[in-house]
């Protein structure tokens, strides 16, 4: 039940420029003076992302992911403009991906 000021955590410095508020002090204790960081790589992200309200993936699908093989979706649903799936693989079992990141490939019947 007490608080004691620490020193933020040096991962801050790497934040990109235009996510931050410039009124907080860096890591050093300085304002930053960084040029602002390419922001196509933040955006290529944002573009991969579906725009429908419909999931792509349905219970009972089976799909292959490049790590962890063969499984089958158990649920989906839409949240924060991307698709979440459940897949159980024998491999490793129960996983929640998100669609935009996890490159499934849908496997034929």
């Amino acid at each position: 039940g007490y608080s004691e000021p620490i020193e933020p955590s040096r991962y801050l410095d790497d934040i990109p420029v235009d996510l931050v508020d410039e009124t907080q002090p860096t890591r050093s204790g300085r304002r930053s003076s960084r040029p602002a960081p390419r922001t196509d790589r933040w955006q290529n992200q944002k573009a991969s992302v579906q725009s429908s309200d419909q999931p792509r993936f349905h219970p009972g699908l089976r799909v292959m992911h490049n790590v962890w093989g063969e499984g089958m979706v158990l649920n989906s649903r839409i949240q924060d403009d991307d698709e979440i799936v459940d897949i159980f693989f024998e491999s490793t079992g129960l996983k929640r991906v998100a669609a935009s990141l996890a490159k499934l490939e849908v496997m034929e019947k």
